[in-house]
């Protein structure tokens, strides 16, 4: 009779069923006493560990308390993930009195082997046999040993425990002595010298075959010869999961397999692991692909959606006849092709008995398609195939072998794209979208990544799933014909149910690029308009679904991206739609946008629905901006949810307040000069006119969001603030030599689609009167309207205009192609030159009250201050937070008192007016910070690192200059 023990709390009942199921399953043909201790288990989890009992391995749970809190606090070392109930150990003399000799097991762990040799070791006078763990010369030093072993697995002298008081001496120790580790350190501390050292396949630990080479292992444990890890897990007996990667938590590559063999055999059959991480590859998965039970002959199921592909569907289906992995089936779904598809697709059916073929009687798209393939599939895993596209010979078997020995719920891999003649840089970029990756995701950051970050793709046919995952995820997929965003429906669906996600960086599928429906865009009819736009009903069907199945406000962010997207898209198609067809192509739009007013009483999808037409209605083009005014009145419509409306959806403010003169305003924008922008900000909403409404918009590529979060408060009823932080187009043309200013100008010219006129100002400006005037101000005919430029040298007037101040006819501007005209030129001109060589001839002079040039009343006007002024311009190097002492300076500080950014302006310009030697204004009061405040204020404007550097550097030039 062996007698075994495990000690199991309510969060360790998983893992210690595997164990018994392994160790009943592996020694079978002896006769086994198990003994659970379970402390603080439920009945129902007792009754599951009962349930392994046989004839053979009689099974005892005792329901003990656990008497050792008290002293349960450790100093862990990090990841170390032992609790106070293995302190229980300690008690296993008196809670098994009757038993003298014990083999006690941790639940972390398999036995695949005879433990007979572990278990007939003879005892003698000593205490314990354990193997030996590796740990730091200090450590055992600290404890007063010479060797340690690792408690998980050991076999114990109970009769001489109890004889000798042991469980006290443990108490004692644990109590007063050196721990750092919850019961271990006790263990070797008090056995020391009685303590038998066996052989490690009798406790293979994950910890040392983590972190040792091979080498090293063979050192430590005395074999004799180099030995690989696979050899080492072959012999083991028992398999210690020692380290934090526990395999229910963790992907072990190759010993996931192993530990799932055993997983099936336990209660728990069919458990799927809810894995939050991936450990480093240490075995070879083809080693244990034994362990690994097929439920089904089908090992992979390819789902194909073909419609009109006679072309190219013989490529496809030879790719997948041809795989080296034979337990496949194909299902190609026929989507009532109209030419020799569906004759092709018979013949490959009756040559190929894996070939299933499903026949459309109408067109159902491609969504419903892959449903209908999905319904009938059998294999234990899933993949998509489009039927232009092929994939590699050996795909299905290795991708099989990686889902495996992976355990997760998808995988993604990698795509070689066939351009087909496309833009180089539109494969590129595809190429670079499709193929972006991540180490392992858990299900809510492939929710994260995907469909809010939108940093890792969202097609169906670069990965492979587990079938049954996909088969429960479609059956949410409502009825519809949606021709677009069928991936992004489907992918969601299936990443709602997944609870993980691993990548390859082999290739496997071969896309074609340029076959698809937007290879040949052409102008589009009505009825294919209606067919194309169906990314609204698609936002319906999500909306639907979050609402009735994951209603949790976690979810507005998907919600939002989800609308803005299928708002966009449809946007896009109607750029191809002819002049007579737009009033027909809006009213369907309309049609599909009322829809959505069916779930907006859940004021979830209200908001996320606010929020998504807030953010795309300034890109919708210009030629329907007509229906831009009808979703903004459907929204007002949203039952119940006026707040939420009015919070989110200032846009609709500018359509409906646009008889009270709306302002539309566009600035330009750094991170470095962020602070000194909130000014001209704070003037805006200070002296904006009640009667009419403030659209500001401010471009910068990637404007730091903790600028972007203190900036809330600027919005109103009367004034929208809208930030546009991913100008690529900018990027590209800085890139290609334009003056960056330019650029921005150019870029907001295309993206404000849908207002008729703005005025541009620059950053360093102060709006001090009202100008609702300059957005009616005539342009007789001309372009822009702009002050007069000044020279800096002699004060005068010049022949051209000021660049910092434009009232811009937005549309006629659009139609000069500036953009294109500047890189046919290659000259690299400053924006002031290229505008005004442009559009010398095309400008309408304001008065100078419109822009003044604060460098021209100082310099040459002997210091005249003139209070006829409605903008002020800080156009010279210097500036008034530079120089407060300066006429007009304290116009500037009048208003960056009231922004959020004031101390930060001082803290940048005190400093600098103090090495300059330059007075500071007495209206601007001299901030006198400690040390560490203005470390703290460092901090949070640079960085930690960029302070501590600016520090030591500061600290160097004050040493070497006493020195010198």
């Amino acid at each position: 009779m062996f007698n075994i023990a495990f000690i199991c709390d309510e969060n360790f009942v998983l893992p210690t069923s595997v164990a018994v199921a392994s160790l009943i399953h592996s020694n079978s043909d002896k006769k086994l006493t198990i003994h659970i201790i379970t402390p603080g288990v439920s009945k129902s989890a007792k009754d599951t560990l009962k349930t392994m009992e046989t004839p053979d391995a009689k099974i005892e749970i005792y329901a003990v308390e656990n008497d050792f809190l008290s002293i349960s606090t450790s100093e862990l070392f990090a990841g170390i993930p032992a609790n106070h109930t293995a302190l229980m150990k300690f008690n296993l003399p008196l809670i098994l009195s009757d038993v003298d000799k014990l083999l006690y097991l941790d639940g972390d762990l398999i036995v695949k082997g005879d433990i007979s040799g572990l278990y007939n070791i003879d005892l003698g006078d000593n205490i314990v046999a354990g193997v030996y763990d590796n740990i730091a010369d200090w450590h055992m030093k600290s404890l007063g040993v010479t060797k340690y072993f690792n408690s998980g697995v050991m076999l114990l002298n109970l009769k001489k425990m109890r004889e000798e008081n042991y469980t006290q001496k443990l108490i004692d120790y644990r109590c007063n002595g050196f721990n750092r580790f919850m019961d271990q350190d006790t263990f070797n501390a008090v056995f020391k010298s009685k303590v038998i050292f066996t052989d490690f396949k009798y406790n293979t630990m994950y910890s040392i075959l983590e972190i040792q080479t091979v080498q090293q292992i063979k050192e430590l444990y005395g074999f004799a010869s180099v030995r690989s890890v696979d050899e080492i897990v072959d012999d083991a007996v028992v398999v210690h999961f020692s380290s934090s990667k526990k395999p229910w938590k963790y992907v072990l590559p190759g010993l996931s397999m192993l530990y799932r063999y055993y997983l099936e055999l336990s209660p728990y059959k069919g458990y799927a692991v809810p894995y939050i991480g991936k450990a480093k590859k240490l075995c070879d998965p083809e080693r244990y692909i034994k362990y690994y039970s097929e439920d089904s002959s089908v090992l992979v199921s390819i789902i194909v959606p073909a419609r009109n592909v006679k072309e190219t569907i013989d490529d496809c289906v030879g790719s997948l006849t041809s795989q080296t992995l034979k337990d496949i089936e194909i299902i190609i779904v026929d989507d009532a092709s109209t030419d020799e598809t569906p004759a092709m697709l018979d013949e490959y059916s009756a040559k190929d008995s894996r070939i299933k073929i499903i026949h459309c009687e109408k067109n159902v798209g491609t969504c419903m398609a892959r449903k209908l393939g999905v319904q009938a599939s059998t294999g234990k895993f899933i993949m998509f195939v489009d039927g232009d596209d092929k994939i590699k010979h050996n795909a299905c078997e290795n991708l099989y072998r990686a889902m495996v020995e992976n355990d997760v719920d998808i995988i993604q891999f990698k795509t070689e794209i066939v351009s087909n003649g496309s833009d180089p840089a539109i494969v590129n970029g595809f190429e670079k979208y499709i193929n972006a990756s991540y180490e392992f995701l858990t299900g809510e950051e492939i929710i994260e990544k995907s469909f809010v970050k939108k940093t890792l793709s969202r097609n169906l046919w670069n990965r492979i799933y587990k079938g049954d995952l996909v088969r429960a995820s479609l059956a949410d997929l409502d009825e519809g014909y949606y021709l677009k965003s069928e991936d992004l429906y489907t992918s969601l669906l299936i990443a709602f149910s997944a609870k993980n996600m691993a990548f390859l960086d082999e290739s496997y599928y071969v896309y074609a690029m340029g076959l698809g429906i937007t290879s040949t865009i052409s102008e589009i009819s009505v009825s294919k308009f209606n067919n194309l736009s169906t990314g609204i009903d698609v936002a319906y069907c999500i909306a639907k679904f979050v609402s009735e199945k994951h209603h949790d406000e976690k979810y507005i962010p998907l919600l939002t991206t989800i609308f803005k997207h299928c708002f966009t898209e449809n946007s896009w198609w109607l750029k191809y739609v002819s002049a007579e067809n737009l009033d027909d192509c809006v009213k369907i739009c309309f049609k599909k946008y009322e829809k959505l007013l069916e779930c907006c009483g859940d004021a979830l999808i209200a908001r996320a629905l606010a929020e998504s037409v807030d953010i795309i209605m300034p890109s919708i083009t210009g030629k329907y901006s007509e229906m831009v005014k009808l979703v903004s009145g459907l929204l007002s419509r949203i039952d119940n949810n006026c707040d939420i409306f009015d919070k989110y959806s200032n846009l609709y403010h500018n359509f409906a307040l646009r008889d009270k003169k709306a302002v539309n305003i566009a600035i330009n924008i750094n991170n470095a000069d962020f602070q000194y922008l909130t000014a001209l900000l704070e003037s805006i909403r200070t002296n904006k006119n009640p009667d009419s409404f403030y659209n500001v918009y401010v471009f910068g590529n990637g404007i730091y969001n903790k600028y972007l979060d203190r900036m809330k408060r600027i919005e109103s009823n009367s004034m929208s603030l809208r930030f546009v932080t991913s100008c690529t187009q900018v990027s590209d043309d800085i890139r290609r030599g334009m003056d960056g200013n330019l650029a921005y100008k150019l870029y907001a010219i295309n993206f404000l689609e849908f207002v008729d006129r703005v005025i541009y100002m620059s950053y360093d400006s102060i709006m001090a009167d009202d100008i609702t005037e300059l957005m009616n101000i005539g342009l007789d005919g001309n372009i822009i309207a702009a002050p007069r430029e000044y020279s800096q040298n002699t004060g005068e007037a010049t022949d051209g205009f000021s660049n910092n101040l434009l009232v811009i006819d937005r549309c006629a501007l659009k139609r000069c192609d500036l953009r294109r005209v500047y890189f046919e030129k290659s000259n690299k001109m400053s924006e002031k030159e290229f505008l005004n060589s442009q559009l010398n001839n095309k400008v309408k002079y304001l008065e100078d009250k419109w822009c003044l040039q604060w460098h021209i009343p100082y310099k040459y006007l002997g210091g005249k201050i003139t209070a006829d002024y409605s903008v002020l311009h800080w156009g010279s190097a210097d500036k008034p937070w530079r120089s407060p002492q300066r006429a007009y300076a304290e116009v500037f500080w009048k208003y960056a008192r009231n922004t959020d950014f004031y101390e930060e302006i001082l803290y940048e310009n005190l400093h600098m007016n103090k090495d300059s030697n330059r007075s500071v204004n007495a209206n601007v009061p001299e901030v006198k910070r400690t040390l560490w405040q203005r470390f703290k204020i460092g901090c949070r404007e640079i960085g930690f690192f960029a302070t501590v550097k600016k520090a030591i550097k500061k600290a160097f030039k004050k040493v070497f200059r006493k020195r010198g």
